[in-house]
């Protein structure tokens, strides 16, 4: 299981990573990888999603949403 990843650093050397993030999303979009939602909030909860964030209290991607 794969929580996140950073491609910064590679990117910063070079690394070009359209070719990989189109075969991930290819990926996401037919189901083969799924991308776990911890926790969606509404717009106006968008401070209590920062929160959640900085105290790196969530596991996996955390959503603002206009319909949460």
């Amino acid at each position: 299981m794969i929580y996140g990843f950073q491609i910064t650093q590679l990117m910063m050397h070079g690394y070009d990573p359209r070719a990989d993030l189109v075969e991930l999303l290819e990926l996401v979009r037919t189901g083969a990888l799924r991308v776990h939602v911890d926790t969606a909030v509404p717009l106006a909860g968008a401070s209590d999603a920062h929160r959640h964030i900085e105290a790196r209290a969530h596991l996996g991607q955390v959503m603002v949403c206009p319909h949460a």
